[in-house]
């Protein structure tokens, strides 16, 4: 499994969004031809502070980059604020690796 952090304060554009998918999906590939193995990739942009147009924006790309590209469906994008990492359980986490 592949997974990559970003930490986003203040905003992002959409290049940002589909250049980190693309070089995820590139390093799954390389992980897979390496070790003829399959790998998952996951996403996850974690918000300084509760951003419902961040969290809009980040959504309607996902759903963009999905219908443009859907050898990317595959990558898991998750989206949670700095403040609910304390609170997550083992189980929220596993499920954001995993779904």
């Amino acid at each position: 499994m592949i997974v990559d952090v970003k930490y986003i304060r203040k905003g992002f554009n959409s290049g940002f969004l589909a250049e980190t998918v693309n070089g995820l999906t590139a390093r799954t590939a390389l992980y897979a031809s390496r070790f003829s193995a399959p790998s998952r990739a996951v996403l996850v942009i974690i918000l300084a502070s509760p951003n419902s147009i961040f969290v809009e924006k980040i959504e309607n790309l996902k759903a963009r980059l999905r219908t443009d590209r859907p050898q990317l469906a595959s990558v898991g994008i998750h989206c949670i604020t700095k403040d609910e990492i304390p609170a997550l359980t083992c189980q929220q986490v596993r499920q954001m690796l995993v779904a």
